[in-house]
């Protein structure tokens, strides 16, 4: 069904009919999306739609190609990684870029696939000239039974540690990623994800951006809480210990942005207030910003573009300096 496709058909979906003797293949990347109608009688091969026009524009712009490998961690584990390296990059050149890591890292959850993406992520690395890094931490999908079940009951800790481990890995093998530039930004499990790495003791990432995020599962819907987690009263410490107001004093000295919406029916926004009332007994500088009477999505009108722009400018001003790549001899 697949034999003959090529390099750009490595992430691909099928729709059969009901007698089995048509089917539709969507190629979804990494190459630009197309599907085609088959037959599992015939040599049918008939093209639906191949988003020529989509494709023909992108061959005139400079996108970011992803890159990918298998990261060792501390502990023996290997995690996939995928890179989005700028353009312009040339890594013969002394100059070093930051680093922004976007992560999500939910049990059975994969970012680091063939997927065909073009989003926020495509913009930072090819426009603003940064390196996107993505983690399919230990708890991630596709990788086994042993692999997925690696967190339970214990959420917030090998995921995390899996971000933190493939950043340090990565600055220490390519000399054009700047150490001291390097950021993290999340949303709903990844804002959980993000605001833990914040709050590890090490400086191997010292800014980051969580929307919507999850602070403590005991304020979380226990359907999803329970099946990862068991009940409270059984674990209490893994509970207690994946409350990321317990790890507010590890913030100092960092850059944190908050992000929720108010009217948000999945991570409610206690999640964050419960956070920001920790932050500030531990005397944390952090920034907080709020949508007002938004959902989970934060949609709706102009509200994505400003959150975009709120978020750009948060990293260029907070965690980059101006964003800009520099010598490497004078950082």
């Amino acid at each position: 069904m697949t034999c003959d496709l090529g390099e750009d058909c490595q992430y691909v979906s099928v729709s059969f009919g009901y007698n089995c003797e048509f089917y539709i293949l969507h190629c979804l990347g990494p190459g630009v999306p197309y599907s085609i109608l088959r037959s599992t009688r015939t040599d049918l091969n008939m093209v639906l739609e191949d988003n020529a026009d989509l494709k023909e524009h992108l061959e005139q712009k400079a996108i970011s190609k992803p890159e990918y490998s298998l990261v060792d961690t501390h502990d023996g584990a290997k995690v996939w990684v995928r890179v989005f390296l700028p353009p312009t990059l040339n890594k013969e050149h002394i100059v070093i870029y930051p680093l922004l890591v976007h992560v999500y890292g939910g049990p059975g959850s994969q970012q680091v696939t063939f997927r065909f993406r073009l989003g926020w992520d495509a913009y930072l690395s090819s426009s603003q000239k940064i390196i996107i890094v993505q983690v399919d931490g230990r708890g991630s999908g596709a990788r086994g039974q042993k692999y997925l079940h690696s967190i339970y009951k214990q959420l917030g800790t090998l995921e995390v540690q899996d971000q933190i481990t493939a950043v340090r890995n990565l600055t220490n093998t390519y000399p054009f990623i700047d150490k001291e530039r390097c950021a993290i930004w999340g949303w709903s499990y990844g804002g959980f994800v993000t605001s833990h790495v914040m709050g590890d003791p090490s400086k191997v990432i010292t800014c980051g951006i969580a929307v919507a995020p999850v602070t403590d599962w005991r304020y979380y819907d226990s359907a999803y809480s329970e099946k990862y987690m068991g009940l409270a009263a059984d674990n209490f410490r893994g509970y207690d210990n994946a409350n990321v107001s317990r790890k507010a004093a590890n913030i100092r000295g960092k850059n944190l942005m908050l992000i929720h919406g108010t009217a948000d029916d999945n991570v409610h926004f206690q999640h964050t207030a419960q956070f920001i009332r920790a932050l500030m007994e531990a005397d944390v500088d952090f920034r907080v910003h709020v949508y007002t009477d938004k959902k989970h999505s934060i949609a709706g009108g102009n509200t994505r573009k400003h959150l975009y722009r709120t978020m750009t400018r948060y990293l260029q001003r907070h965690c980059w300096n101006g964003g800009v790549p520099r010598d490497r001899t004078k950082s």
